[in-house]
Parts: C-alpha cells; structure tokens; sequence
C-alpha cells in the first residue's frame, strides 16, 4: 500500500496478511508452549486476544492518522512498516528451539479460563468493526 495505493494492492495485502495470521497463529501458539510448558493451556488465549487486540488497534491508529491528515499513505503505515521491520530483526535474533520427544500433533486443550478470553475476542471484533466503519465518517 505505501507503493502502489490502490484497491487492487489492498485486496493483495489483505490475503497475504491473512495468510500471516494463519501462519503465525499455529507457529506462534506452539513456540510460546514450548518457552512456557506450565501455562500451555493459556498460550491459545493469550495469541488470540493479541490478534485481535491488534487488528482492532490497527484500524484505530490509521483512522487517527487519517484524521489528522488524510492521505492515501496514512503514516501509520510507515510506522508499522518500521516496527515490522524490528519484528523481523527480532524473529531472525530468536535461538532454534531444540525437538522433542513428544507427539508433533495433538488435539487442542483449551483450559476453562480461556471462556472468558473467547468471549472478550468475541466482544471485540464487531467492536472493531464498528469502529472501523464509524470513525471514518
């Protein structure tokens, strides 16, 4: 979007970012059970509600920046291009985690606390919706 503003670039950004989420979901779920094995159960919650914690703060960032000064690059999209590059600089620094024993695949555990958590995820994304639609106008 910073190089080409136009729908058809916003249509390719979207898939791929979904793409990332998909990726980055699962892997990042199974990398932050294995740095903390006695919360596991809590990890799904904690990567879902930063998900959408994220996707809503997006949106509100940028409809800030377009209130103060519409553009077709909002600046914040400049600075999500910067933090995601000290993302990227963050992840290449992260060490190997060694392989385990145990099965790679197994049916999800979802603990009786993370209820709660789906239900604020659940509160959250027509909330951003709406934000999303609302603030613009």
């Amino acid at each position: 979007m910073i190089v080409q503003p136009n729908i058809y670039t916003l249509f390719v950004t979207r898939v791929l970012q979904g793409i990332g989420v998909g990726f980055m979901t699962g892997t990042g779920t199974a990398y932050l059970s294995t740095l903390m094995p006695q919360n596991a159960t809590k990890v799904a919650a904690y990567v879902s509600l930063t998900t959408a914690l994220g996707f809503s703060s997006g949106a509100l960032f940028t409809n800030a920046a377009l209130f103060y000064r519409y553009s077709l690059v909002p600046f914040s999209y400049w600075v999500v291009f910067i933090l995601l590059l000290g993302c990227i600089g963050l992840t290449i620094s992260i060490p190997e985690q060694a392989t385990t024993s145990a099965a790679l695949i197994r049916l999800p555990s979802f603990s009786m606390g993370a209820v709660w958590a789906g239900l604020a995820i659940a509160l959250a994304w027509p909330l951003a919706g709406i934000v999303g639609v609302i603030l613009p106008t």
